[in-house]
């Protein structure tokens, strides 16, 4: 496959376009929705498409998997904005006792966040809820949703594409995940950085 991207860029034609308003049209059929809720996302999106496109150096399938790495994140937001606007009573929930993890990648945060879920008092958001948003998840569905199998056939490609990385960073559909992948449909996280090679972008 990466073979016929090569031949078809040699060519100048590119299989898998990864424009700012083509994704933001497939974004946009996939979530059903056109409200992305202000453009506070648009300038991050557009450097990281700018150093994808300039520095990355994706081969066919990299494309392919940026494309649907990008519009996904974009329909997450289109979706988050729509149930937020069908439930403006989500403006009144009251958090209490938030807490907060700061820190930089590889310094533990990860391993602390997974400890702090371990008390039954706590609640961190999974890996599925962050992937697949809407509608919120309820006690009664915590254990046997159906999304939770599709982000981990999403998590096991990953494992198969990239050798070893479950060793660096162990992850399941049903383990806490952190504030990065919520970041990212904004297209201002750390996790762009480190899945793909811009380093313009950050």
């Amino acid at each position: 496959m990466n073979q016929l991207g090569r031949i078809a860029s040699l060519l100048g034609i590119q299989l898998v376009t990864l424009k700012e308003d083509r994704l933001l049209k497939k974004a946009i059929a996939q979530a059903g929705s056109a409200d992305f809720g202000g453009d506070d996302f648009r300038e991050g999106l557009r450097r990281f498409l700018d150093s994808v496109e300039n520095e990355a150096k994706l081969t066919l399938l990299g494309r392919m998997l940026a494309q649907g790495y990008v519009t996904g994140n974009l329909a997450n937001r289109l979706r988050l904005v729509h149930w937020r606007k069908r439930h403006p009573e989500i403006e009144n929930e009251e958090i209490l006792e938030p807490l907060f993890i700061v820190g930089m990648p590889r310094t533990g945060t990860t391993i602390l966040h997974a400890l702090l879920e371990k008390d039954p008092a706590n609640r961190s958001p999974l890996f599925w809820e962050v992937q697949f948003p809407v509608p919120p998840a309820t006690p009664e569905t915590w254990h046997d949703d159906p999304r939770i199998a599709e982000d981990q056939k999403v998590l096991d490609q990953l494992y198969s594409l990239v050798p070893g990385f479950e060793a660096m960073h162990p992850m399941a559909a049903t383990m806490p995940q952190e504030c990065v992948a919520v970041f990212t449909m904004c297209f201002m996280s750390e996790q762009l950085q480190v899945q793909f090679n811009v380093p313009s972008y950050q």
